[in-house]
């Protein structure tokens, strides 16, 4: 596997995730892990990532993994507007990924679909999905690789970390949010847990769209447990 160099900040995410927990680091190995996916109850960001602390549970995988396997999960994107620093909604997405740890090109397929949130205050949902197989040689992003990585007073030492591009059509009928046409997501983060029983990590979601919010950022957290 080839190195993946993620920020400090998005690999102190994951592990902060999962420093509430009393068993310490993770460990890994090539099988195991797994459970059903939490239910979707999440209305904030801070009630998301308490899924996410959970779904961490005994920190980064340390050991190299090998196999195949699926993960399945959601991502939690808060809409802040650029400008005022406002935090006008949400948007919540489903997340498929399947995995070949010992591929050494494209070890990932994965797609988001089942978009929906709050926008000033007013739901909507957005139809269309989000495929890996959608992305083209200027977008695509698709690794798995381990790394160092040192937050101190947490964790030192190796991880596996991922990287995968989606993209796709989406379609929200108001037009607001501005979740309509040529739409672009990617997935940044860490296996957790023994065997990679999970990732945790960021995502970030761009449209083409003129119309819209257009100044809106739109990036929050994501999981994913393997089934």
């Amino acid at each position: 596997m080839k190195a993946i160099h993620l920020s400090a900040a998005l690999c102190a995410v994951s592990l902060l995730a999962a420093c509430d927990t009393s068993s310490g680091g993770g460990s890994g190995g090539g099988g195991g892990g797994g459970g059903s996916t939490p239910p979707a109850t999440a209305t904030t960001l801070e009630e998301f990532e308490a899924i996410v602390s959970d779904v961490a549970g005994t920190g980064p995988t340390t050991d190299p993994l090998s196999g195949t396997a699926s993960y399945a999960g959601r991502t939690f994107i808060p809409m802040v507007d650029n400008t005022t620093g406002e935090t006008r909604g949400h948007v919540t997405g489903d997340l498929a990924v399947d995995v070949n740890f010992d591929a050494a090109v494209n070890p990932m397929s994965g797609t988001a679909t089942n978009f929906a949130g709050t926008y000033d205050g007013t739901e909507f949902t957005a139809t269309g999905t989000l495929s890996s197989a959608n992305t083209t040689a200027s977008n695509d992003i698709n690794a798995i690789g381990r790394a160092p990585i040192v937050v101190p007073g947490l964790f030192e030492g190796e991880t596996t970390q991922m990287a995968l591009a989606l993209a796709g059509e989406l379609e929200e009928a108001s037009g607001a949010t501005g979740l309509t046409g040529e739409t672009y997501m990617t997935l940044q983060g860490q296996f957790m847990g023994e065997g990679g029983a999970a990732a945790t990590g960021a995502a970030s979601l761009n449209t083409g769209a003129a119309e819209g919010v257009g100044g809106v950022i739109r990036g929050g957290p994501f999981y994913l447990e393997r089934q």
